[in-house]
């Protein structure tokens, strides 16, 4: 396996860079050419073919430029390190930017924890404001003033529990509430959702 980081060091060697920066920027470009390396022989071409056209890579496209102005400031402790050019596979590409996306986190965690936090209020706040918009204004309950329905409960005249003993209301009951009320503008029946399992000797389904 070529030895990409002496390959860049010897490259960087005639450049005046820090070097806790040069160390970063030998990691990163090494990794690059690995992965670009690993493709072109996962291609089909041979080991010294590879190798010549991967350096020549390095040479000709703006990679190794790119790092080179951030490098040079000696005061630039948390530049992002260069991305990976593409390579028209699709997959290949993702798995690229995934690993380059997390090395750019790892370089600079305080600008990614914000980032990630600024991120997760938003999308909260988001949330909670469409849930209200929605309930309210886009699909709110079919009453004319919502803010003064009622849930009628039949209970037990025998239990001493004025709570933990509301029995859903019967049908024949809520008809004879509609003919006999004198209190509200008027009664509605519903059923809320269920779920149930029904068991039989070939299993169970919801």
């Amino acid at each position: 396996m070529p030895d990409w980081k002496q390959e860049i060091r010897n490259r960087l060697a005639d450049q005046r860079i820090d070097p806790a920066r040069e160390e970063s920027i030998i990691e990163e470009l090494s990794q690059h050419l690995e992965d670009r390396y690993q493709e072109l022989l996962s291609g089909g071409g041979t080991e010294p073919e590879v190798r010549a056209r991967v350096l020549d890579e390095l040479e000709g496209t703006h990679s190794f430029a790119a790092a080179l102005p951030a490098a040079k400031n000696r005061f630039s402790r948390n530049a992002t390190p260069p991305a990976p050019l593409a390579s028209g596979n699709l997959f290949s590409d993702l798995r690229r930017d995934l690993r380059f996306g997390l090395r750019s986190m790892i370089h600079a965690p305080a600008f990614s924890i914000f980032a990630v936090l600024t991120l997760a209020l938003g999308i909260g706040a988001s949330t909670t404001v469409f849930t209200v918009v929605n309930t309210l204004l886009l699909h709110p309950l079919p009453a004319r003033d919502p803010s003064g329905l009622v849930c009628v409960y039949t209970t037990e005249a025998n239990s001493g529990k004025q709570s933990g003993s509301l029995l859903p209301t019967s049908y024949p009951n809520l008809r004879d509430l509609q003919t006999r009320n004198n209190v509200f503008n008027g009664f509605a029946g519903f059923s809320p959702p269920m779920v149930l399992t029904l068991a039989d000797a070939n299993g169970s389904e919801r």
